[in-house]
């Protein structure tokens, strides 16, 4: 599958730069060392909400962490960056669950509606303009 994911490499950087270890890392994280060292090996993804106290630790915003371009990321990178799985978003936005699903990989032809856009906006706590440009790249995107 592709999108948005965690680069390991910008993780073990910025853990060291803080002067911290991978096992130091993982108990303010509430995980295993084992966890933090699959990823930054890229063999394991974090949960969104693991994703968003990793940024917390090492002091980045969560962008910062994924391979994506932090000023023009793709809808799948905003929902990340909230801490939010698939389900949790399209709950949160009112949105049915394959919309957004379709949205989120570009599968739904056009803009989606102000409507729409404001009730991610307030999901992923973005104006809805990011919302907008975020979901028109998502189209862009390659397979």
């Amino acid at each position: 599958m592709g999108g948005a994911r965690l680069r390991g490499d910008r993780v073990t950087r910025l853990r060291r730069a803080a002067g911290q270890r991978q096992v130091d890392l993982a108990a303010r994280l509430g995980t295993r060392e084992q966890r933090v060292g699959e990823w930054e090996r890229g063999t394991q993804q974090p949960h969104p909400r693991q994703l968003v106290a990793l940024a917390r630790e090492l002091q980045v915003p969560p962008l910062k962490l994924l391979d994506v371009d932090a000023d023009d990321p793709p809808l799948q990178a905003l929902r990340l960056a909230a801490g939010l799985t698939l389900q949790e978003m399209a709950t949160a936005s009112g949105i049915a669950f394959s919309t957004y699903r379709r949205l989120e990989v570009g599968a739904v032809r056009g803009a989606p509606s102000p409507l729409t856009l404001q009730m991610l906006s307030v999901a992923l706590q973005v104006a809805p303009e990011r919302v907008a440009a975020a979901v028109a790249r998502s189209a862009s995107a390659p397979a």
